[in-house]
């Protein structure tokens, strides 16, 4: 059930670094599915911050999750984003908190300046699937990756057992990797209008029934979100020599997977 807009704007109104506040994504496209977030970007003014601007954005974070749900929520500082996906937003977001209309003017009018000098094409929403709108995902598999292929290249199973940082960085990117691919399927399904997946492991079996990807992957993408899941709720139990096996041997089917999803984007 979507959350009153007055109610979201209100996560943000007592802060006074915040020009303006913008949603996003799915909950404004009226797409959202039972997984989807509620996607906040924040302008903040130009000026030091009483905690550093870390801790804000923690503030900000915890405050949203206690309206919207825990890991509901996400919030973006557009000080911090490529100017692309400032420009997504701006275009495809709605403004549910301003606190200065001339600055947030100002912001935008410099936004569209910068795109036009750095050659970024002007986004246009008008319901078809693009790469731009999933480019944040592919840039975190993409990073993904790289760092794990170092990790491979580098350690033995014996080291990274006895390399912590190394092994739950692995882990991490491991499942953040299967979550932005998650991301994309399910984008990918609301703009098909493909039947909605109420769990996770649905997802490629609703894509492979719909002719989306292979019959004979369906279990492999099926094992990489029960590997997301062990991960999330099971951390403990997750084994190091799985870890190994998925970034040594693995890694294929992940940069599978994404071709994938990525053909059916950019043939629509």
């Amino acid at each position: 059930m979507a959350i009153e807009e007055k109610k979201l704007a209100d996560i943000f109104k007592d802060y006074d670094e915040i020009v303006a506040v913008y949603l996003f994504g799915s909950q404004v496209k009226g797409n959202a599915d039972k997984f989807s977030d509620y996607d906040f970007a924040v302008l903040l003014d130009d000026k030091p911050y009483k905690d550093g601007k870390l801790q804000l954005m923690g503030e900000l974070i915890t405050d949203a999750f206690s309206v919207v749900g825990q890991d509901k929520a996400d919030v973006v500082d557009l000080s911090e984003a490529p100017i692309w996906f400032q420009q997504v937003v701006i275009k495809s977001g709605k403004v549910i908190l301003e606190k200065s209309k001339e600055k947030r003017l100002h912001y935008e009018n410099e936004l569209k300046q910068e795109c036009l000098k750095e050659g970024v094409p002007e986004y246009v929403e008008d319901g078809k699937m693009r790469k731009i709108d999933i480019q944040v995902h592919i840039d975190t598999i993409e990073e993904n990756l790289k760092n794990l292929s170092y990790i491979a290249e580098k350690y033995s199973l014996e080291e990274l057992k006895e390399n912590k940082i190394y092994l739950d960085g692995a882990v991490r990117e491991i499942q953040t990797s299967i979550e932005s691919l998650i991301d994309i399927s399910r984008y990918i399904m609301r703009h098909l209008r493909l039947s909605q997946a109420e769990e996770y492991w649905q997802i490629p079996v609703i894509l492979a029934d719909a002719g989306y990807i292979e019959e004979r992957d369906v279990n492999i993408y099926s094992e990489m979100i029960r590997f997301r899941n062990l991960v999330v709720h099971y951390y403990y139990k997750v084994n190091p020599e799985d870890v190994y096996r998925i970034i040594t041997q693995e890694l294929y089917d992940i940069r599978k997977w994404l071709e994938t999803l990525l053909k059916i984007v950019e043939g629509s």
